[in-house]
């Protein structure tokens, strides 16, 4: 419930690139022990929403007065909350680093204001590994409300995470034995996919593999390509485009369940791999 004497002290949400449409739900708030000593003392409530929360207080002062009050006689400065995720696969599909193992941590200390949004972005911290198994740490402090409300009328805050970008590769695994003169991958006017090249898959089957190479894509909850395997008749050698028929169409796109980590010139590449049986 919302109480008919609230002030609303400030508002968090976030958001991830990963996710077509939003808001989505992933993260869960826990108070640390002296934001919920402090919540339970002075009536403050979280009222909370599908990607984050508002914090309401049950007082009659201004905003300013309240956190100035709050300070004077507990001494604490900030709201801190630890946050973990409900998703297995958040770190497989999130930007990190690789095999890090550390918290990410967001302050109103480090943000930036965006005006169109009324909203200060939390900037996003790397810190080192712990024991704790929390996916993230986020502290609001008291001053940093006070200030966005005196200049802003509200303190709006905003965590935002960025998608993994892979490297796709189609394995095209021919069990009807069909007789091909050229096959690609018809990606658009980008040509993300170059010439197949021939590979032995671990159970000893026969493939042709296409690498978006360089071109790395992003994950995403949804298809966001249509991709089609292209079979194209060959005069001379060279494919006609006038004459060639999609052998598979609609690819599949990458799933963030299935990755793998590869060496390539000297640097560790994230590849999601996909195999495609005609």
């Amino acid at each position: 419930m919302i109480w008919s004497n609230n002030t609303r002290v400030f508002s968090l949400r976030y958001v991830h690139a990963y996710f077509n449409d939003q808001p989505t739900s992933f993260l869960t708030f826990i108070p640390t022990a002296n934001t919920k000593n402090l919540m339970e003392r002075y009536n403050i409530l979280i009222n909370g929403l599908t990607n984050g929360f508002d914090l309401y207080a049950n007082t009659s002062q201004t905003v300013e007065e309240y956190l100035n009050y709050l300070n004077n006689t507990t001494q604490i400065e900030s709201f801190d909350f630890d946050v973990a995720t409900s998703d297995p696969l958040f770190y497989n599909y999130t930007d990190l680093e690789i095999d890090w193992q550390g918290i990410l941590e967001f302050d109103s200390d480090r943000s930036q204001y965006d005006a169109v949004t009324n909203t200060f972005g939390l900037e996003q911290r790397l810190s080192d590994p712990t024991e704790t198994r929390t996916t993230a740490t986020v502290s609001i402090s008291f001053a940093d409300i006070i200030n966005a409300i005196a200049d802003y009328q509200e303190a709006n805050y905003e965590m935002s995470f960025a998608v993994r970008f892979t490297q796709w590769r189609y394995y095209i695994i021919n069990n009807s034995n069909l007789t091909f003169e050229s096959l690609t991958i018809d990606s658009g006017e980008n040509n993300l996919f170059g010439e197949a090249t021939k590979q032995t898959l671990d159970n000893g089957q026969e493939a042709l593999m296409f690498s978006s190479g360089n071109n790395t894509l992003p994950l995403s909850d949804a298809p966001k390509y249509q991709f089609n395997l292209v079979a194209n008749e060959q005069i001379n050698g060279v494919p006609q485009e006038q004459a060639r028929s999609i052998v598979f169409r609609g690819l599949p796109n990458a799933n963030p369940n299935n990755f793998n980590l590869i060496e390539e010139n000297q640097e560790t590449v994230f590849v999601s791999p996909m195999y495609i049986y005609i």
